[in-house]
């Protein structure tokens, strides 16, 4: 059975990228009439990035034509809708995994995730380059483990590439940044 997160069920991100907003809203409204029978179907994001658009349909099925589906669960989608955790007091640093590409981005946040580390929140970029990045929690205990496993670095998993991950000290009044 899925597990319901603020109106989502487990179920899976379709995004397609595009180099103007009215591509994005011409495919939106294509995709939506396609979906008119799938009660499961949400439009979630229509909207400008630095390079253009983006769309972001969620679905129970894995499969939209045109666009690339990530499986999401509950907190990929907190992350995303920026419902994250906040860091805590035992946290040392915070991860930074970022790509021109918003699909890559969720997918290794959601590998990321799969391996123990605390996602706390995606977010979109609206200036500068095009694409996406996702910040994590770290505990000294995080920051000894991955360095040990992977040294926190495009790492192959039967699911596929991580993004490399930055580490930036979690300290002072930029704690209160998150």
């Amino acid at each position: 059975m899925n597990q319901v997160t603020h109106g989502f069920p487990n179920g899976f991100l379709h995004i397609r990228e595009f180099a103007t907003v009215t591509e994005a809203h011409l495919s939106a409204s294509r995709l939506s009439k396609a979906a008119e029978g799938d009660p499961d179907f949400r439009l979630v994001e229509l909207s400008p990035t630095a390079s253009g658009a983006w769309l972001c349909a969620f679905s129970l099925n894995s499969r939209i034509e045109g666009c690339e589906a990530t499986a999401v669960d509950e907190k990929l989608m907190n992350a995303f809708l920026s419902l994250g955790p906040k860091p805590n007091v035992s946290d040392v640093a915070v991860g930074i995994v970022e790509s021109a590409s918003i699909a890559d981005v969720f997918k290794s946040a959601k590998l990321y995730s799969t391996l123990g580390l605390r996602l706390l929140e995606i977010r979109i970029k609206r200036a500068g380059g095009p694409g996406a990045y996702a910040f994590f929690a770290l505990a000294e205990s995080d920051l000894k483990r991955e360095k040990a496993a992977t040294s926190l670095s495009c790492v192959q998993n039967g699911a596929g590439t991580i993004l490399t991950m930055a580490i930036v000290s979690l300290a002072g009044d930029y704690r209160r940044f998150f």
